[in-house]
């Protein structure tokens, strides 16, 4: 009964929520300077029917729907609301139909202008949920894109300098700036990982808000190409800040879901606007591994851990912007970790097995790292050399000496 109490008074919300009075996010003061300097340039200029087409990228703003996250299946009155501002807007494109068809153009100014209080809404209430998670975030992206869609037909857009919705879209991105600033925050309340262990999704959320970066600025371009930019830099950031200050991952985990979120936001990219956290990966990477020494418990993790991020640092490195000397740098302080961590690495936890672990990572994951650093290669198999020849009764004496001959080779 309570439950059905506050899906009634949500629903008696309306479909005008007021926007509260506050003040605007950097992104868009940059907007506002922009357009200023825009509208300056064309005020001079004359603008007919033909410019008109120009300006279907301020009306276009506009999940797949929520999947049923809860182990109950339900979902909570906050997301219900959303769902039935969805609602409204699917409603909407039948109204927007009937006037097209009867070529009526002042009812569909009216209808348009509830759409984009709707999105308004939307934004701003989502804003303020109790949690927001990757879920409410993709509800948005539907919704914005169905908004978008309710605009086919250009002739019905006003000109660019004496009507255009610059307000609404301002009001618009300090909400999209507003929810992302929310599902980073939450995000951790959301993370499926084992504390101190196997796994992360910080590089999965990360995605997600590319990809509803991608949609909630995809009617902007071009001429808020900067803002999309920014946009892009901004979460990415927030992701990988997240990621590199999660203090229960294993140096494995962190520095996959660091690479992952760097790739993701490559990719969302594309040729069209710069990558910016190319700098912020390859320091973020170098810290955790100067860090990491210091966190380790398990010293069988801690072998696995180096074996696992020399390969990680490999493909990373692999890819064409990193610079040689990033690289080197890179490989250098993998190398320096490493070698220390095993000054202390207690190796009677592998049981007469330890010989093999190192005969697979002499054979397989260093070999790129042996034909980079050649000389750090000679002292890093005379390391693990000793520590092999340490080992007592290993289980497999055949394979013991060839790894010892192995070793002995690469150390020369």
């Amino acid at each position: 009964m309570k439950l059905k109490k506050s899906i009634l008074l949500l629903a008696t919300l309306s479909l005008f929520t007021a926007i509260p009075a506050s003040a605007a996010s950097p992104i868009v003061e940059k907007m506002k300077k922009v357009d200023q300097q825009r509208i300056q340039a064309e005020q001079n200029e004359e603008c007919t029917m033909g410019c008109r087409a120009a300006r279907e990228s301020y009306n276009w703003i506009g999940p797949t729907f929520y999947e049923m996250q809860l182990k109950n299946d339900q979902l909570t009155p906050e997301q219900l609301y959303i769902l039935g501002k969805v609602k409204g807007l699917i409603q909407k494109e039948a109204e927007i139909i009937d006037l097209y068809e009867a070529n009526e153009r002042t009812p569909y100014n009216k209808v348009r202008d509830e759409v984009q209080a709707t999105i308004l809404d939307m934004l701003t209430y989502t804003a303020k949920m109790k949690e927001v998670s990757a879920n409410d975030v993709k509800v948005l992206t539907y919704a914005v894109a169905k908004s978008r869609a309710l605009y086919a037909d250009a002739s019905w857009k006003e000109s660019w300098v004496v009507d255009r919705d610059t307000a609404y879209l301002y009001a618009y991105i300090d909400g999209v700036v507003a929810v992302l600033d929310r599902f980073m925050q939450d995000l951790p309340k959301f993370v499926d990982y084992i504390p101190g262990g196997s796994f992360s999704e910080y590089s999965w959320a990360n995605s997600v808000a590319m990809r509803a970066i991608a949609e909630f600025t995809k009617s902007m371009e071009p001429n808020y190409h900067d803002t999309a930019q920014e946009l892009y830099d901004t979460y990415a950031r927030k992701s990988l800040n997240l990621a590199l200050a999660d203090t229960s991952l294993n140096l494995e985990y962190k520095m996959r879901n660091v690479t992952d979120i760097y790739n993701a936001y490559k990719a969302q990219l594309g040729t069209s606007y710069k990558n910016n956290l190319t700098a912020g990966t390859q320091e973020g990477l170098l810290t955790m591994l100067k860090q990491n020494n210091a966190a380790v418990k398990d010293n069988e993790r801690y072998y696995q851990d180096y074996a696992m991020a020399i390969k990680l640092i490999d493909a990373y490195a692999s890819q064409k912007e990193i610079t040689t000397a990033a690289k080197k740098q890179l490989r250098l302080q993998w190398y320096q970790s490493f070698m220390a961590g095993l000054d202390k690495l207690d190796i009677s936890i592998y049981k007469g097995d330890f010989y093999w672990y190192a005969n697979y990572l002499a054979t397989n994951d260093l070999k790129a790292f042996a034909q980079a650093q050649p000389a750090e290669m000679k002292k890093l198999a005379a390391k693990l050399l000793a520590k092999v020849k340490t080992e007592k009764n290993p289980r497999d004496a055949a394979l013991y000496k060839k790894t010892v001959a192995l070793l002995t080779k690469l150390s020369k």
